[in-house]
């Protein structure tokens, strides 16, 4: 392969990339290399246990590539994948699109994507993408190594399960999108919720209608840190908690629910809740 130098050491990763010419071929085999970055190998493994039968990254080192790596986004000096978004892999691109749409009928939320260690963001479309809604996904507990990640997310995945308690690890996490999809069938993650997601600035788990019975953590209520939280549509039954507290709150959707209790009129008319959006059909008095 042309351009190609092999590195030294025996165990190929970010400290020891491949170093390409302009010139290498993109179509030089996974098998057959023995040098790939360690995101080339985890975005490789995931597309197969995807069975995703087209790689739009061929390059061995993605973040080397002088062509588009769609969806992909890379730090210049560490030369690591730091975002990768499935919804734009499409862009562009009919061959990627098609082959996306087949792929999407398997579940997409492998363990193999968590190779990729030094994300800080990451996307996947909606499961029904195409037309498509494949079996449902649960949340892989793997994700715990990508404790860069600043924002995940999954709205409309078909998501169902338990949040891995292993998730506690992600502690740089600020946008979490884990809304359930309506689209190919009802599915909905179970409770509990993390306290831990009071640290979060957005947050939205939308139609996760399998949390009924689940309490609304009163964390959140009391969080200095969120400006967005959707709850929405999770039919939710238990004591509401006042968000008297949240002064930095900018949306607050509570609305499809049935708490036990309301929100006091104050937070309801905003005079506590100054900066704030209240969407609730039935928590706020009229």
């Amino acid at each position: 392969m042309a351009g190609y130098n092999k590195p030294t050491c025996s165990v190929p990763d970010a400290s020891c990339p491949l170093l390409l010419s302009p010139t290498d071929a993109y179509s030089w085999s996974f098998e057959r290399s023995s040098g790939l970055t360690a995101d080339a190998r985890a975005l490789d493994a995931a597309l197969k246990t995807m069975g995703f039968p087209y790689n739009p990254w061929p390059h061995p080192v993605p973040c080397q590539s002088d062509v588009p790596m769609p969806g992909l986004a890379c730090d210049p000096n560490t030369l690591r994948v730091t975002k990768l978004d499935l919804s734009a892999v499409t862009a562009g691109s009919p061959t990627a699109a098609i082959n996306l749409i087949d792929a999407w009928r398997f579940v997409p939320l492998r363990a193999e994507w968590a190779g990729l260690t030094q994300l800080q963001q990451l996307r996947f479309p909606p499961s029904h993408y195409g037309g498509f809604a494949p079996a449902p996904s649960t949340l892989p507990p793997e994700w715990s190594t990508l404790t860069h990640l600043k924002a995940l997310m999954l709205g409309g995945t078909r998501l169902t399960g338990t949040v891995p308690a292993s998730w506690s690890a992600l502690t740089n996490l600020t946008w979490l999108d884990l809304q359930a999809s309506i689209q190919g069938g009802s599915t909905s993650l179970t409770g509990p919720l993390p306290d831990a997601w009071a640290n979060l600035t957005h947050l939205d788990i939308a139609n996760n209608t399998a949390l009924a019975g689940t309490p609304l953590p009163a964390a959140w209520a009391a969080s200095n840190s969120l400006t967005f939280l959707r709850v929405r549509g999770c039919g939710f039954t238990e004591e509401l908690p006042s968000f008297s507290a949240a002064a930095g709150m900018s949306v607050l959707d509570l609305a499809g629910n049935s708490f036990n209790g309301t929100l006091p009129s104050s937070e309801c008319a905003g005079t506590q809740l100054p900066n704030s959006v209240v969407y609730s059909h039935s928590a706020c008095i009229s």
